[in-house]
């Protein structure tokens, strides 16, 4: 409690400034956990989400099939986070990304009956 009274006696600069240097501290260890990590090969927007929300995202582990396929390498695609360069890279050429979009096909037979 001896915090509050301290506190209380700074004028509105002063708590602003003093607001200030603790996100910067706060920044510049966060900036060095994260380095730390990196250097071991820890994945630090994964352990940022738990740390936020106390457990993993939801889709976490789970695979879907590709939706986009490069014709020179086979490289594929799912849709899902950043666009790959290849597909950047066709799409600044002025292609479009239905281009290489791979056609979905039924995975077993009540697709087929329902499909038709």
């Amino acid at each position: 409690m001896a915090h509050s009274k301290k506190y209380a006696d700074l004028n509105i600069n002063a708590l602003l400034d003093l607001r200030d240097d603790i996100e910067v501290r706060l920044h510049n260890l966060r900036d060095m956990l994260v380095s730390h990590l990196e250097a071991l090969g820890g994945d630090h927007a994964k352990l940022e989400r738990l740390a936020r929300t106390g457990r993993p995202h939801g889709l976490t582990g789970r695979k879907i099939a590709a939706k986009y396929k490069d014709p020179e390498t086979g490289a594929t695609w799912a849709g899902r986070g950043a666009v790959p360069r290849w597909l950047a890279a066709y799409e600044a050429e002025g292609r479009h990304r239905e281009e290489f979009a791979i056609e979905p096909t039924p995975t077993c037979d009540a697709h087929k009956k329902h499909g038709s």
